[in-house]
């Protein structure tokens, strides 16, 4: 399956981390690799690789700690580079952690797509674009990084949204956990 992460940061670099292998990943992201993104342990980064880009730091990671190939995109996706959306996908998976390009992604998509990220009450959003909804009171300056427990909480995020894409690739299933209570009892 041809499967584009959208985002490198902290939940599409661990999710590309675990597709990675059975599938063909492609992670597209421009932003370097910066000490807050090391500093809570939430990215799939080293501290010597501060200043790189991300896909090229998580491309050289993937390989050399799980021997997995990732193709990557270093190319800010914004209306002037949206068609990359319409490219040989199968699936795309959107990780971005900002208003403006998930709503990009969510109004420009033409293939099955699942959005990863927080919701607008900080709870853990994985839903499919049928059902999605991008947050309109995105709080600006919030990161997630500096959560507490923000560790543990992105990589139960990450493992939880890997999962619904491989039930999706296994029987087509498309499962979605919104932050409900009523979710977060039947996966605990």
């Amino acid at each position: 399956m041809k499967i584009l992460v959208l985002g490198a940061g902290a939940l599409g670099s661990w999710v590309a981390s675990i597709l990675a292998g059975d599938n063909s990943v492609t992670v597209l992201d421009y932003d370097r690799v910066e000490d807050r993104n090391i500093a809570a342990g939430t990215q799939y980064y080293r501290r010597d690789q501060v200043g790189l880009f991300k896909v090229e730091a998580l491309q050289y990671n993937i390989y050399k700690d799980l021997g997995k190939k990732i193709d990557i995109i270093n190319q800010k996706l914004d209306e002037d580079t949206k068609a990359i959306l319409e490219g040989d996908w199968d699936l795309i998976v959107d990780c971005f952690d900002n208003h403006f390009a998930r709503s990009l992604v969510h109004n420009n998509s033409l293939v099955n797509t699942l959005h990863v990220g927080m919701s607008p009450q900080r709870t853990l959003q994985i839903a499919w674009d049928e059902i999605y909804e991008p947050p309109t009171d995105y709080e600006e300056g919030f990161d997630i990084c500096q959560m507490q427990g923000a560790r543990g909480f992105v990589l139960f995020v990450s493992g939880l949204a890997s999962n619904v894409v491989g039930q999706y690739i296994k029987n087509g299933d498309k499962e979605s956990y919104v932050g409900s209570e009523k979710y977060l009892k039947q996966i605990l």
